[in-house]
C-alpha cells in the first residue's frame, strides 16, 4: 500500500498539519474534518456489522475494511503458520547429493591457477612481520610466566606421617564434668549460707565462683527443669568462636604448637584479644585489648624468644587500634581522641596527632611509610 509516499517515518511529524502526506501524483492527503470521540465509536460498533475488521491506516487516516483473504493470512498468521495457503511444510527433502558413490565429478570445473602459485598478499604479510621482528617489534615465542596462575600442594613436601598425626581438624573442648555441688542432693558442706548467697548475689557474673546456687531436693522426679539452658549452650557457643587469646600455629606442622603463654602465666586474667596486627618482618606482633580500668591493653610478642611485654605504664584513654610503621621504628596508638606515634628504639613519644572526630576507630598506615 503506497497511496502515501512518505515513507517509513514517524507520523507525528504531521501532527500539526491539516494533512498526513501525499499521494502518487504529489498531491496533499487531507486529515478527516472531524475525529472520532469514543460515543462516535461506541455508536460504529453497536451499528456497523463490520466494525470488527475495521482498521485504521495511521498513513492515509481512513478506515479500511479487511477481505476474508487478509483475515484468514492474519488468523494463520497468528496460529503460527506459513501466510500461504498452498505452502506445504511436510514436503519430501530433494536431496542434491546422492548416497550412491558417482563415476564423474558433480561439477568438473577446472583448478584456479592461483591455487599453483603462491599469493601475493600473503607474501606481503609475512615480509612486514618479519621486519618488524628483525627491528624488534614483535618478540616471537615469548614465554609467558603462568606460576602466578597455578595451585600448589602446601602439605606436599611434610612425611605421611607426620600428616598422620596432624588431623586438619580442631576439635572443640569438651565442658568439664559436673561436681557434687551440682548434684540434686549435694553434701551440706555444699550448699550456700545466708551469707555466701548474699555475697554471691553481690558479685559479678564473672566473679562468681559458681554460676550457679546450688539447690537440694529430696527425690530425683522432683528436680525441675534447668531453666538457664539455652543461656547456658549460648554462652558456651560465644566461647567457642570468641578466641580472647593469642595462638600461633607453626604452618610446617611441627609436633608441637607455639603459643605465647607468658601473658596468661604473668596476668592470670587478661581480657578479650580485640586486634592483633603484625610487623613487616614477621617476627613481631601486637595485640589490644581495649580496657578502661587497667593498663594492660597493648602488648608486644616476639615469636623468636618467645615472650610478651607492655611497653606502656599507663594508657591515656581506651585504646582502639595499634600499628606498625613499615619502615622506621615507630608505633602507632590509637585511643578514642588521638593517635600518639612512639619510637621504640629511643622509647619516648614523638608526636600526638589530634583528630577531627570524635570517635577513632581504626587506623591503617600507607606501605610507603
Amino acid at each position: 500500500d503506497i497511496r502515501n509516499t512518505v515513507g517509513n517515518i514517524p507520523m507525528e511529524w504531521y501532527k500539526d498539519f491539516p494533512h498526513v502526506g501525499y499521494n502518487l501524483d504529489g498531491k496533499k492527503i487531507y486529515k478527516p474534518i472531524r475525529n472520532k470521540d469514543e460515543l462516535d465509536d461506541f455508536l460504529e460498533k453497536m451499528e456497523n456489522p463490520d466494525y470488527w475488521k475495521t482498521v485504521h491506516d495511521k498513513k492515509t487516516s481512513s478506515d479500511i475494511v479487511l477481505s476474508d483473504e487478509q483475515i484468514e493470512l492474519v488468523n494463520r498468521l497468528q496460529r503460527g503458520q506459513f501466510g500461504d495457503v498452498n505452502f506445504n511444510e511436510y514436503e519430501p527433502t530433494v536431496e542434491f547429493f546422492s548416497k550412491d558413490v558417482l563415476i564423474h565429478p558433480v561439477t568438473n570445473r577446472p583448478a584456479d591457477k592461483r591455487s599453483f602459485i603462491p599469493s601475493l598478499i600473503e607474501k606481503e604479510k609475512v615480509s612486514k612481520l618479519v621486519h618488524a621482528i628483525k627491528m624488534g617489534w614483535i618478540k616471537p615465542r615469548r614465554v609467558e610466566d603462568d606460576s602466578r596462575g597455578r595451585f600448589y600442594d602446601l602439605w606436599a613436601s611434610e612425611s605421611s606421617s607426620i600428616l598422620a598425626k596432624h588431623k586438619m581438624h580442631l576439635p572443640a573442648p569438651k565442658i568439664p564434668l559436673p561436681g557434687h555441688e551440682e548434684s540434686y542432693n549435694p553434701p551440706p558442706e555444699y550448699m550456700f549460707t545466708d551469707e555466701e548467697r548474699a555475697l554471691w548475689e553481690q558479685q559479678d557474673p564473672s566473679d562468681r565462683r559458681l554460676p550457679f546456687v546450688p539447690k537440694k531436693y529430696p527425690s530425683l522426679r522432683q528436680v525441675p527443669a534447668f531453666s538457664r539452658f539455652i543461656h547456658e549452650r549460648f554462652e558456651r557457643c560465644l566461647d567457642l568462636y570468641l578466641d580472647s587469646a593469642v595462638l600461633i600455629l607453626s604452618p610446617a606442622l611441627a609436633d608441637k604448637q607455639v603459643l605465647l603463654s607468658e601473658l596468661t602465666e604473668k596476668y592470670p586474667s587478661p581480657q578479650a584479644v580485640h586486634q592483633v596486627t603484625w610487623h613487616s618482618k614477621g617476627d613481631y606482633l601486637a595485640s589490644v585489648m581495649p580496657d578502661h580500668s587497667s593498663h594492660l591493653q597493648v602488648f608486644i610478642h616476639q615469636l623468636s624468644r618467645r615472650r610478651s611485654q607492655n611497653p606502656f605504664r599507663r594508657n591515656k584513654g581506651l585504646v582502639q587500634a595499634v600499628s606498625f610503621h613499615p619502615i622506621r621504628p615507630y608505633f602507632f596508638v590509637a585511643t578514642q581522641r588521638s593517635v600518639r606515634i612512639y619510637n621504640l628504639v629511643k622509647q619516648e613519644m614523638t608526636k600526638k596527632l589530634q583528630a577531627n572526630s570524635k570517635w577513632i576507630s581504626s587506623i591503617a598506615v600507607h606501605s610507603g611509610g
